[in-house]
């Protein structure tokens, strides 16, 4: 299993994976803070190469967050298509994309939205998941919190265990 995305990615640890889906699989997560599609469409090959014993079952891509700082939904669709392009070139593998949470920035969130629904619409279906982090955030508990008050970007233990859960 690779994980290629963000510092939500980064900070996760894995988001848990190697911890939820056992000994049976090697989790390999590679995030790097403040990243996006575009970012990761250049530079898929390190991501792959620490992809260790082979090449991956299994690619998800948590991105999303930081590409709504940058883009409206058709850029964002196109930075994501040119970005598939360059992973189908490197392995025919099950991909997961993310509608991600919206976070606790209420400047960012309606970005985010508008970037899921597209993603919803138009995100590429050969041989691909979409999970739909939004909808599963939108309704967790509040108790225990997703986010810190400190950090409205990234999500607490338990918004990361909560992520972790929805990938396997």
């Amino acid at each position: 299993v690779l994980v290629m995305g963000d510092s939500l990615t980064d900070f996760s640890g894995g988001f848990f994976l190697q911890e939820n889906l056992g000994p049976g699989y090697v989790v390999t997560h590679r995030g790097v803070i403040n990243t996006d599609f575009n970012y990761w469409s250049t530079r898929m090959d390190a991501a792959f190469q620490t992809a260790i014993p082979g090449p991956p079952a299994h690619v998800l891509v948590p991105l999303g967050t930081n590409d709504a700082f940058r883009y409206g939904p058709e850029a964002f669709l196109e930075q994501l298509n040119l970005f598939h392009t360059e992973l189908r070139k490197r392995t025919s593998s099950r991909v997961y994309y993310f509608a991600m949470p919206e976070t606790l920035i209420a400047s960012l969130g309606p970005s985010i939205e508008l970037n899921n629904i597209a993603l919803r619409e138009a995100y590429p279906r050969d041989n691909t998941v979409l999970v739909d982090l939004e909808a599963e955030f939108e309704s967790a508990p509040i108790v225990p919190a997703l986010y810190r008050d400190d950090d409205p970007l990234h999500p607490t233990e338990n918004g990361y265990r909560l992520i972790g859960g929805l990938m396997t």
